[in-house]
């Protein structure tokens, strides 16, 4: 059972306070903790008693409702303050939001007060505790990573898969998120058939957090996975003119609420959305290889794109993948070509990647140990270093390893 709403009143004329406690105590579910009889009274009284609530007349003595009400915010943040206004006007409802009230009501309008608290209440009761961390907390900061590539065939979902069971293995909270414009590689190295996607969702007319994490397939790695496309891609396809920055956005912004990692896998070549979604990122994994001269070209293409797109350079974790000893080309050419100051390589593994591959099981979890795994777990590790640096706000030199 809910706990009473402990409730601060405050009068200007004798008996408003009284007539202000009857509504409530009619309603049911209010406890009346104290009068104030002005407004330095009713700011001294929330900050000492940490009422849910202060109802501040407009017109109080001394100190004004809003006056009392930007003392409120500043010394008990956790207090809400609701105005009562003499008369109902845009002008006065303004003046009492930008000084910090959570709600406006006339006096003609005292009897919805009870309805207007509960309602007030009940958002502030259910925002969770982990929000609250989210917030304050630079360690339990939903962070984003984005992996992308200058073209086809680099590995770059199998890296951003495998990144996001690793990070899961670590306990991480971990949401795999697909980005339009990709045929559903995702979805077979994890073996799963997505009944829906971030192109179904798109489609709706307005998102919710239910809508959603209710789209979201459970791997059991621990990974949930929004795909591209569901089993119907052709239909979905036909509708890619529907993907907007704004769509992408409230998807994202509703699993960042709900995870600790987004790893988003997305196609350089999905602009302006991928301009959005880089700038959206704690770090920016570009994936390059040294197989062919196309490769290392498109891997500094890519790399101007990210960073015209106002990315910082410490946000970029550059890795060449498929990295052998032998070889025209090495990891170094790559990283020359493509102004790479510092990067990561993972070793060239194709028996082992094949075979995660056809088997539908990640790398990560199917041969832990093999060369090319090690280096993607130890990459993850790096990436949640250099993420948690960056949510501080102390990321600031180029190569620096974290």
């Amino acid at each position: 059972m809910a706990s009473a709403v402990r409730v601060l009143i405050s009068e200007v004329n004798p008996g408003e306070g009284d007539v202000i406690r009857d509504i409530l105590i009619r309603a049911g579910g209010f406890d009346p903790v104290a009068y104030a009889q002005d407004g330095l009274e009713a700011a001294q009284l929330a900050y000492r008693l940490r009422p849910d609530v202060a109802l501040l007349w407009e017109d109080l003595a001394g100190l004004r409702g809003a006056e009392v009400c930007e003392l409120v915010s500043r010394a008990a943040p956790d207090v809400a303050c609701v105005m009562v206004t003499r008369a109902q006007t845009d002008e006065g409802r303004r003046a009492a939001m930008i000084a910090g009230a959570r709600a406006v009501v006339s006096i003609d309008g005292l009897e919805m007060l009870p309805d207007v608290l509960n309602r007030l209440i009940t958002v502030r009761r259910g925002m969770p505790l982990s929000a609250l961390a989210s917030v304050t907390e630079a360690a339990q900061a939903p962070l984003v990573v984005m992996v992308s590539s200058g073209k086809g065939g680099v590995g770059k979902t199998t890296i951003a898969v495998n990144v996001a069971v690793s990070l899961s293995q670590k306990g991480e909270k971990v949401v795999l998120l697909e980005a339009p414009g990709q045929l559903g590689d995702g979805a077979i190295l994890l073996d799963v058939v997505p009944s829906s996607s971030f192109m179904s969702l798109v489609q709706m007319a307005s998102l919710d957090n239910d809508l959603v994490t209710g789209s979201l397939i459970r791997h059991q790695s621990g990974v949930s996975f929004l795909p591209a496309t569901s089993d119907q891609p052709t239909a979905e396809l036909s509708q890619f003119d529907r993907v907007t920055t704004a769509a992408a956005s409230s998807i994202l912004g509703i699993l960042k609420r709900s995870f600790s990692v987004v790893v988003i896998d997305c196609p350089s070549n999905l602009w302006p959305l991928a301009s959005y979604l880089a700038r959206r990122s704690h770090v920016v994994l570009l994936v390059g290889t040294p197989e062919d001269i196309v490769s290392v070209r498109n891997s500094a293409t890519v790399t101007d794109l990210v960073r015209s797109a106002g990315v910082a350079k410490e946000r970029l974790m550059p890795v060449v993948n498929k990295a052998a000893p032998s070889g025209f080309l090495k990891p170094e050419d790559v990283a020359k070509a493509a102004g790479w100051q510092d990067y990561l390589t993972i070793p060239f593994d194709p028996a082992n990647c094949t075979a995660a591959m056809n088997e539908g099981v990640p790398l990560v979890t199917r041969t832990p140990n093999s060369p090319a795994a090690r280096a993607i777990t130890q990459l993850g590790e790096r990436i949640v270093r250099r993420g948690r640096k960056i949510a501080e706000g102390v990321a600031t030199e180029v190569g620096k390893e974290y």
